[in-house]
């Protein structure tokens, strides 16, 4: 799989499990991004619902990064 940028969406989702927290994106074509990652990750990332964020995708792992909340 070739690396790619998806364009800005918007947090649709959040659900915390023991271990796990997936997060559904929202972006602009109506279409939705899913991604699980480690609770430590959630912890440092904060992800809430409305917030924007960008992903990268490579080879099936997908980095996600939010605006400052500011």
């Amino acid at each position: 799989m070739a690396d790619f940028s998806l364009p800005k969406g918007i947090i649709k989702s959040v659900t915390s499990g023991m271990e796990e927290t997936e997060v559904v994106i929202l972006l602009p074509e109506g279409k939705e991004l899913v991604t699980v990652f480690s609770n430590n990750n959630f912890d440092t990332l904060k992800p809430e619902e409305g917030r924007t964020a960008y992903a990268f995708v490579s080879d099936g792992r997908v980095m996600l990064l939010t605006d400052s909340g500011n």
